[in-house]
């Protein structure tokens, strides 16, 4: 019966994930060439080289829904550029929309489960922020990433007939510490990202110097945020 019930939600929403993406790949794409090249090309059927996803492979997955249901019965991948969950359903695909979404989990290639959350739902957090971020590292301070994808035009030049004519998908990983009901973005150049710390974290320019923190490498942001979190526990015994 429980199983029967998530089918008919899922069903219900009636814009299949391809649907989904195809909204704004055609807004975005209106506004790429002028003149002949609109006239030569459809960029509306063309297709985007690289991925959309955060893992092309369907994964098994657990999914909170706002409303205190749960969806774990069906292979599952999240969609990037839309910022929901595409449900394999057997027969067809149906995109779980990421405004109905709290909370969900992905495994990826037998690995341990990667925890997505929306910070307004998942930490309170009252600030405007879009789609999911990926729980890192969880305590008094945070690690998190959020992966988004960047669209590139086509180069095709009519004139020299050379280039592409599809568009090209970059994905973006960044980073953000949650603490205090804070959520901070951590900038990858070193200045910058000292800068954005240093009224959360007053001796990161010290720590950047000893510890030889990389603002663009994970694992030099987990030792960071291990250490940060091992600091509040030792100030607490």
């Amino acid at each position: 019966m429980k199983s029967c019930f998530l089918t008919l939600l899922l069903t219900l929403i009636v814009f299949t994930g391809f649907a989904q993406r195809s909204d704004p790949f055609t807004m975005r794409l209106q506004n790429l060439y002028s003149g002949e090249a609109i006239d030569v090309y459809d960029l509306r059927s063309q297709e985007v080289e690289g991925s959309l996803y955060w893992n092309e492979e369907w994964s098994k997955g657990t999914v909170k829904l706002k409303n205190g249901g749960k969806v774990d019965a069906f292979p599952m991948r999240f969609d990037l550029m839309g910022q929901g969950l595409e449900i394999f359903l057997g027969s067809e695909t149906k995109l779980l929309p990421g405004s109905l979404i709290e909370e969900f989990y992905l495994e990826a290639e037998g690995e341990e489960l990667h925890h997505f959350v929306s910070p307004t739902s998942y930490f309170g957090y009252d600030g405007f922020v879009d789609g999911f971020f990926e729980v890192l590292i969880e305590g008094p301070w945070t690690l998190l990433r959020k992966s988004e994808i960047e669209l590139l035009k086509p180069n095709y030049v009519v004139a020299l007939d050379a280039g592409s004519t599809s568009q090209t998908a970059i994905r973006q990983d960044m980073f953000y510490l949650f603490h205090e009901g804070e959520l901070i973005r951590i900038p990858k150049q070193k200045k910058k990202a000292i800068d954005a710390l240093k009224p959360h974290i007053p001796t990161i320019g010290a720590r950047v110097k000893v510890d030889k923190i990389n603002f663009k490498q994970l694992a030099s942001l987990q030792l960071l945020v291990v250490d940060l979190n091992a600091s509040l526990e030792d100030e607490s015994r």
